[in-house]
């Protein structure tokens, strides 16, 4: 049961060409430029924060190793594989990734 004013009033519904007669609404332009905008500005700002993310772990992976090599030219005795995780899937993964 649909109200009355929910009922279409043709019996048939419309042609390609009726459709395409009716009038051109002038604010269409405007919402599809409005969503082309927002869609491109919502993927630069997720670029941006993936950016981000992946600097941030890169300058983490590189002060370990800059660590590691002070350690290394010091003299101190280090255990690389352990520190860098080599051996271990998870850590060289994420070597990987940076």
């Amino acid at each position: 049961m649909l109200p009355k004013h929910f009922r279409s009033r043709h019996k048939r519904p419309f042609t390609w060409k009726e459709w395409w007669a009716k009038p051109w609404n002038p604010a269409s332009a405007w919402i599809a430029l409005g969503l082309v905008v927002g869609s491109n500005a919502i993927n630069t700002l997720v670029l941006r924060r993936d950016l981000a993310d992946f600097t941030r772990k890169a300058d983490a992976k590189i002060a370990l190793l800059r660590e590691v090599l002070e350690k290394v030219q010091r003299g101190e005795e280090v255990d690389v594989e352990h520190i860098l995780g080599t051996g271990r899937e998870e850590s060289e993964s994420e070597w990987k990734e940076v």
